[in-house]
């Protein structure tokens, strides 16, 4: 992507530019407060966490789910290209609105933004917004600055490098209006004659599969693709195929980069982004799925909050009296002191809020939930945060994929103020934050050391093969298992013991401690520790320590069948612990359903159609999309029915908080060892 700049360079670029130069020059007097580590993960920025790598050829950075998705979008092909897309939505006529600007926060581009809003001929309700973007490097490594705004404003065409469009509307639009609307995206070249693009290159850091490089910032949720590599659903009772369930983001007026040429600069652009602030404020309503229970639904309430705050308004009003966007505002969750202000004002608001907005179901009250009027991970209250400070530390200052654009992470390291603010608000809620992400001198360590992750704690049977996993280790290429304590007299085999994951084995029962340590580049991890408790065939059943593929559990006669129709992940998981909430069609369907009737879409009809159809293995398949395989740990089948972010009841024997071999623990074992053997 590296170009030669070849025009003229203005008196504003020539400023800009040297001021942007100036930025990476300093005495080093303010930098003492982070240690200056560079990121080696090359591919983790704009990617949905959990990447269903397994079938490999279905995961969410392949580009059959790119067409997949495309092919749920548009089923009738008519936004196969650029050209096709403007055509469609008569874009470029006098109600055709255009900004131009730089996206200083996530991605820094020049932008040159159109938006569009009609009824059609046949009643349809349509938004649409595209925009060219723009990225210019002079010099290598400095691609991200002020230049591409002039770019852009000259519609050099030698950087334009690509083109975004996002559709509000309904399903089988332009065939029928029915149905509700919801956003659509796509990815074209810079020639308007191209074929839509499966793949985007955003951030220097790899090409990432569509449509997940949109989902990670404008929230939704993705599922992978059936057996007939087909794009699912997002609830059991949807009726619409490719409603992800995105939303639109505000336009943070405060964070573009305008022009001072005559007819470019803010206030020349400032009615037009507050007309499209309001139309993207119009789609904050709930999704339709499921009518009656909020609990699972988006309702846009927070995202509302923030827009309307930023220009002037109330809280639970939709309305914009200020006519320009005003910046500073907190919402009211984060009004609680002047310290809590100040993390959202310095970090949380420019860092995070834009994105996590738009994320997030609301919880059903519970015991577990400590703020159930808010939605989860949206972060609309301190105390939302609050309960994610372990996942948020973790995410920040281990695996740094928070923030999760690149250019937003580096203009947060880049003030040393900004994570030690957030280092201070996390640090007294996690007991050992200071040995994990302090250096002995006090400063915070910066992400991009190596870090190993031995994996969760098992309780196994004696005489098996164990399979350990060491994937989720962080910024590291080399592996050295040891087999650190074992009972008197026993003799532990580690198979692999170099590799990520070997493979553990012995014929005496008891408690076996091993570390594993990891580097890179030159850097050492501290050693991660694993408990393995190894039970002899009396107790496998009752803890829950079985690695076999049929599960017993002598408690439920219909759970000891060898039928292999009665999959053993289904009656120790579905029928017993989940199906209450989670098993049901229609109106009471979740966010997550793990149900044999599977709503299966069929693009081959016109428009396409969907028709729940009786499946066991596609049962399974949901199961294993809430099992991410690269980082087992964080897999939502364990964090979500273990935390305090599910909002139903705790699942019968899933306490991880007990001892390995409890039976009020047995849950948790099974469902632990069943996905590190395969999951099969």
């Amino acid at each position: 992507m590296t170009k030669q700049f070849p025009f003229a360079l203005t008196p504003f670029a020539f400023l800009a530019f040297l001021a942007f130069l100036l930025q990476g020059c300093s005495d080093g007097s303010n930098e003492g407060n982070v240690e200056a580590v560079t990121l080696s993960t090359p591919n983790s920025f704009l990617r949905f966490f959990n990447q269903y790598e397994n079938p490999p050829d279905r995961g969410l950075n392949d580009e059959k789910y790119a067409e997949a998705y495309y092919a749920a979008v548009d089923p009738t092909g008519q936004r196969r290209t650029l050209g096709d897309f403007v055509s469609l939505h008569g874009l470029g006529g006098a109600d055709t609105m255009n900004v131009i600007y730089r996206n200083t926060r996530d991605l820094g581009y020049g932008r040159d933004m159109y938006m569009r809003k009609y009824v059609s001929g046949q009643g349809c309700k349509i938004l649409v917004f595209y925009v060219r973007n723009f990225l210019v490097e002079p010099v290598p490594g400095f691609d991200y600055g002020p230049l591409n705004l002039e770019a852009a404003i000259n519609n050099d065409t030698e950087f334009h490098f690509g083109t975004n469009a996002i559709e509000v509307s309904p399903a089988n639009y332009p065939s029928d209006c029915s149905g509700p609307t919801f956003l659509k995206f796509f990815t074209y070249d810079p020639a308007g004659d191209q074929p839509l693009r499966t793949t985007a290159y955003i951030d220097g850091r790899g090409a990432k599969a569509m449509p997940q490089v949109c989902v990670s910032c404008h929230g939704g949720t993705l599922r992978p693709l059936d057996k007939d590599a087909r794009f699912q659903t997002v609830y059991a009772d949807d009726t619409q195929a490719g409603d992800i369930k995105g939303q639109l983001e505000i336009f943070s007026v405060d964070t573009f980069e305008f022009s001072d040429q005559v007819g470019y600069p803010r206030q020349e652009w400032e009615a037009r982004l507050k007309t499209m602030n309001a139309e993207i404020l119009a789609t904050y309503q709930p999704s339709e799925n499921p009518i009656d229970d909020p609990g699972s639904e988006w309702d846009g309430k927070f995202a509302r909050e923030i827009l309307t705050g930023h220009y002037g308004g109330n809280k639970g009003s939709d309305q914009l009296p200020s006519n320009t966007f005003v910046p500073g505002f907190v919402p009211e969750g984060w009004s609680k002191d002047e310290n809590v202000k100040a993390l959202y004002t310095s970090v949380v608001g420019p860092h995070c809020i834009v994105c996590h907005a738009g994320r997030g179901i609301t919880l059903d009250a519970s015991d577990a939930n400590p703020n159930p009027d808010s939605q989860d991970v949206d972060f609309s209250t301190w105390e939302k945060f609050e309960s994610y400070a372990d996942e948020s530390a973790q995410l920040v200052f281990d695996e740094g994929r928070m923030p999760l654009s690149l250019l937003n992470f580096e203009t947060f390291w880049e003030d040393p103020s900004k994570p030690e603010r957030l280092a201070s608000a996390l640090e007294p809620l996690i007991p050992d934050f200071s040995s994990r992400y302090r250096n002995a001198d006090g400063s915070i360590r910066q992400p991009g050391r190596p870090v190993a992750n031995a994996g969760l704690d098992r309780c196994v049977p004696v005489n098996r093969d164990i399979h350990i996993d060491g994937r989720s280790s962080l910024f590291s290429n080399q592996y050295v298992w040891e087999v650190t304590s074992a009972p008197q007299g026993a003799n532990p085999t580690l198979v692999g013991q170099d590799t990520q994951t070997p493979i553990f084995t012995t014929d005496t029962v008891g408690d076996y401690r091993l570390k594993l340590v990891t580097s890179q580049n030159g850097g050492i991890s501290s050693a991660s520790a694993l408990t393995i408790k190894v039970v002899d065939a009396a107790e496998v059943l009752n803890a829950g320590c079985t690695v076999d593929v049929v599960f017993r559990d002598p408690a439920d006669p219909d759970c000891v069948s060898n039928d292999a129709s009665k999959r053993s992940i289904n009656c120790l998981l579905i029928e017993k612990r989940c199906t209450g909430c989670h098993g049901q069609r229609g109106p009471a369907g979740k966010v997550v359903w793990f149900t044999e009737e599977q709503p299966k879409v069929d693009l081959d009809s016109v428009p396409p159609v969907v028709q729940p159809v009786k499946d066991p293995d596609a049962q399974v398949a949901t199961i294993k999309a809430r099992v991410n395989f690269l980082d087992i740990p964080r897999s939502p089948l364990l964090t979500k029915s273990t935390g305090q972010h599910h909002s139903g009841p705790p699942l019968l024997k899933f306490d991880e908080t007990s001892p390995l071999d409890d039976p009020s623990r047995q849950g948790y074992n099974s469902i632990v060892n069943w996905i590190y053997q395969g999951a099969q």
